[in-house]
């Protein structure tokens, strides 16, 4: 069972997805880059999540 990625990783996955798109020397085939695109789609939609739960939490402990 893999562990759950810590929000930081997953921006370093994106970091490193985007390494990727931009490399000049050896660019991803188009296979490749489909599923890159599908990995940081999920990557971003994650890490989304966790920041308006982050921000949920910070209103809640200012309105209290």
């Amino acid at each position: 069972m893999m562990k759950e990625q810590t929000f930081e990783e997953k921006l370093t996955a994106l970091d490193d997805i985007l390494a990727a798109f931009e490399a000049t020397e050896a660019p991803p085939s188009l296979e490749q880059a489909l599923v890159l695109y599908e990995q940081g789609i999920r990557l971003i939609r994650e890490c989304t999540t966790a920041l308006e739960a982050a921000q949920k939490r910070v209103e809640d402990v200012a309105n209290n």
